[in-house]
């Protein structure tokens, strides 16, 4: 490839809605930091590394600092996003429907649904036991790593906000809505460590995780739409052209 060819792929790669442009490459890029935090987590809590013990000193300081009216706050939290939060995902799936936005329809599914799937299988392949200084036997029936409430608020706040940014021209709105968005999840976490039924890196695997997963749905579907309205184009293209 020339220098000039070279240039000319990486200004495509750059190219905000071009087929394979820049949503695809800041999608790859984020989908493999993210991956790559996961990757690097996960093989601590395999291997009992350093932060196995940042985990059990975090989780025996919660339990012995407790505030009656942070955690009653905490078990709101995470009481919410159970089947309510599940509620208001099917709601908003079935407006999807209604307006038949095939694009958010397949994100939602995809990003919401499979996740859920990927963290129960990587529970069940890493098979990690809870904090059992809660004393909270209904919390303790299901692994650990990661976390499930932290990965639903990720990518379901995640699926969120890429929608309703769509509507929202305002710089500061949109600011607004991320930093709100940002907060809830990381409210979710803690309250997971607060109520000492999760650790530390259980947590910050879940984000970790969702971030990881939101970009691949994301840049997955993005990239088969554009394909689809690429060849559909073509093919418009070609019909003219024997029209003439």
């Amino acid at each position: 490839m020339t220098l000039e060819g070279l240039i000319s792929w990486v200004r495509r790669r750059l190219t905000p809605g071009q087929y394979f442009g820049l949503e695809l490459t800041l999608g790859v890029v984020i989908f493999l930091t993210a991956a790559w935090i996961f990757g690097g987590l996960a093989e601590d809590v395999a291997s009992g590394a350093p932060i196995t013990r940042v985990d059990q000193n975090l989780a025996r300081w919660m339990n012995l600092h407790q505030v009656t009216s942070i955690r009653d706050l905490m078990v709101v939290v995470s009481f919410l996003h159970t089947w309510p939060i599940g509620l208001a995902a099917a709601g908003f799936l079935a407006l999807l429907m209604w307006r038949r936005d095939w694009y958010w329809i397949i994100v939602g599914l995809s990003a919401v649904g499979g996740g859920v799937a990927l963290n129960t299988a990587l529970k069940l392949a890493f098979h990690r036991d809870r904090p059992t200084l809660s004393g909270l036997p209904s919390a303790l029936l299901t692994y650990s790593f990661p976390s499930g409430h932290t990965l639903a608020a990720t990518v379901l706040y995640g699926v969120f906000v890429g929608y309703l940014l769509r509507t929202i021209r305002s710089r500061a709105a949109r600011r607004s809505l991320i930093a709100a968005a940002v907060t809830v999840v990381l409210l979710v976490a803690f309250s997971r460590i607060y109520l000492v039924v999760h650790y530390l890196s259980d947590v910050l695997a879940a984000m970790a995780e969702g971030v990881a997963w939101l970009a691949l749905c994301y840049t997955a579907t993005s990239t088969l739409m554009a394909r689809y309205r690429h060849r559909h184009r073509k093919r418009q293209t070609r019909g003219e052209s024997l029209h003439r």
